[in-house]
């Protein structure tokens, strides 16, 4: 890349959409890395392998690097609409704190059931943890 190409990038990267997305996953220890090696675009991150963050990156825990690629992979779901990971409602929803309802995730090859419940600070507490797989 060029001095040029870098000007040209100026202003037209994700910064803050991956540090979002970092601080929403648990894991914003680890923006300052991706920036630092020049990762400011989240098509970029998406290309990159358990062992490119491992032994490139130093993110050395299995965890960690798994929760950052299916996060960056899970992005493009949300491209065209606000991204969060953090699951909340909607205050003027029907639900209401206590209600419980079940999840279904079908789509990309696969189909996950989830079991939340609404808590009463209108966040979502995870009833069972997604399972499911491959049709």
């Amino acid at each position: 890349m060029t001095v040029q190409d870098m000007d040209n990038d100026i202003g037209s990267d994700d910064s803050v959409t991956i540090k979002r997305i970092l601080d929403d996953i648990g894991l914003p220890q680890y923006y300052d890395t991706f920036v630092g090696e020049g990762f400011t675009l989240i098509e970029d991150i998406k290309t990159l392998s358990r062992n490119d963050l491992k032994d490139d990156l130093n993110i050395k825990k299995l965890a960690h690097t798994k929760a950052i690629r299916k996060a960056f992979q899970d992005y493009s779901t949300y491209e065209n609409s606000e991204f969060k990971l953090s699951p909340t409602i909607d205050i003027d929803s029907q639900l209401r704190s206590g209600d419980k309802y079940i999840l279904i995730d079908i789509g990309g090859g696969t189909c996950d059931f989830a079991c939340h419940k609404i808590e009463d600070n209108h966040a979502i507490s995870e009833l069972f943890h997604p399972s499911g797989g491959d049709w």
